[in-house]
């Protein structure tokens, strides 16, 4: 995630998902000695899984492809409740929106087609820097795996 204000961020994901800080840095430096400015941080995901927050430079235009943040979680409702909390906004899925479904991106109980038959609750949410974030809530044990405590 490239982010304008990498404290922001770090706390919003604490906040919103109970992420820990694994790694920070103001700097890094190559092994030829080259130097990229710029504060950063590695975030562990209770339950599996990290988020890497980029300093993004201040002139720099949102980026224009969509950025997946996906966490898995136990209780799609409260993990919403909670991001929201935390200065996450509701966001309406584009490929929704494009084919015509009535979704505000708030959880939603929908069952995948195929081989896995799973049913799964999802959100989507947009975080402080617009990244977009996807809460997912399943049965299945591949998901389970990663899921946030509650």
């Amino acid at each position: 995630i490239f982010a304008q204000d990498i404290g922001r961020s770090v706390e919003f994901y604490r906040q919103a998902f109970g992420a820990e800080i694994a790694l920070d840095w103001s700097e890094v430096c190559d092994e030829r000695g080259q130097v990229f400015p710029g504060r950063g941080a590695l975030l562990r995901i209770p339950g599996g899984g990290f988020i890497e927050i980029f300093p993004a430079e201040p002139a720099e235009e949102a980026l224009e492809f969509p950025l997946v943040a996906i966490i898995g979680t136990p209780n799609c409702h409260s993990a919403f409740e909670r991001a929201c909390a935390a200065g996450a906004r509701p966001y309406a899925p584009e490929r929704a929106v494009k084919r015509g479904i009535d979704w505000d991106g708030r959880p939603r109980k929908m069952w995948l087609g195929g081989p896995s038959g799973a049913s799964i609750r999802i959100a989507y949410l947009k975080g402080p820097d617009g990244e977009i974030v996807e809460l997912l809530e399943s049965t299945q044990s591949e998901v389970q795996d990663i899921r946030l405590e509650a």
